[in-house]
This record gives C-alpha cells, sequence and structure tokens, in this order.
C-alpha cells in the first residue's frame, strides 16, 4: 500500500479507535538525508537566507494491540514522512513580518510532482528559525526539489 492512501484510509479515525492500544517506537526510527543537491542560499532580498536546506525522510514504525507477533516483528508497518527542513536566517537589521517558502518536488524525470508553502512570521534582526515543510507523496517517487522564498514583508 502506499503512503498517500495509508495516510487517508486510517487518519484520525484509526488513531481514536486504537487510542492507548498502539505503540510507535519513541517517534522517529531513523531520519535519513538525501544526498542530492540542496538548494542555494537564494533570496529576493540578501538579508534573508535559506541556509541548511535538505530532505528528509522520518521512519516510524506502528502496531496496533493483537495484532502480528511482537517477537518476531510481524504485524508492524513502517511508515515514512517526507520533508524539506531547513533554517531560515534574518541577516538584516529590521524584523521580519512574513516569508512564504515554496518547495516545488520533482521525479527521476525531472517533472514537477507538487508544490508546497510554508509560511514563517516575526523573525528578529539577526535570528534564525527552523522550518519542516511536510512532503505529501510517496519517498521513492520524489527525487529532488528545489525551494525558494516568495511573498517576504518586512
Amino acid at each position: 500500500m502506499n503512503r498517500r492512501t495509508l495516510l487517508r484510509t486510517t487518519g484520525v479515525s484509526v488513531a481514536a479507535a486504537v487510542a492507548g492500544c498502539t505503540t510507535a517506537d519513541s517517534g522517529r526510527e531513523d531520519d535519513e538525508t538525501s544526498d542530492g543537491d540542496a538548494s542555494p542560499d537564494v533570496s529576493p532580498d540578501p538579508d534573508l537566507v535559506i541556509a541548511d536546506d535538505d530532505l528528509v525522510t522520518h521512519h516510524f514504525r506502528v502496531s496496533a494491540c493483537g495484532v502480528g507477533d511482537e517477537a518476531t516483528g510481524s504485524g508492524r508497518e513502517v511508515i515514512e514522512e517526507l520533508y524539506v527542513r531547513g533554517t531560515l536566517e534574518n541577516r538584516g537589521a529590521s524584523r521580519l513580518s512574513r516569508a512564504d517558502l515554496r518547495v516545488r518536488v520533482f521525479d527521476g524525470d525531472g517533472t514537477v510532482l507538487n508544490e508546497y508553502e510554508e509560511t514563517v512570521r516575526e523573525l528578529a534582526p539577526g535570528s534564525s528559525r527552523q522550518f519542516e515543510i511536510m512532503i505529501y507523496e510517496d519517498t521513492d517517487v520524489v527525487a529532488d526539489y528545489d525551494l525558494s522564498l516568495e511573498g517576504v514583508r518586512w
């Protein structure tokens, strides 16, 4: 079953139905970062910079009570979530009011799969903030991404 279908069909109803009966191995099993090209520090304003961005995969192991064999690990499913993680730096002397981050994800042929946005608000001069933008695509389909700043307001 692909990740998108799994998320659509399980959602909140499964979480509510098995509350107190599910386990998740202390959150993340591991984080994998891509070896692909990270976005350059591109900004419409040289005082606002995207730094240290990368494509990251979180792996979670999930099981429900009474399903599968804990000794063998059967019945446990690995769920993968894909993010673009990075840092937004305000290198200027003015307070940032708002900045919109846009991520485009591509398949192996360079075709745009989708676009995602995240807004960062209120960033003081000389400070930085980490961000994560969730990508709702199968991890094995996304080959590359680009990240840009749009709608910057000081």
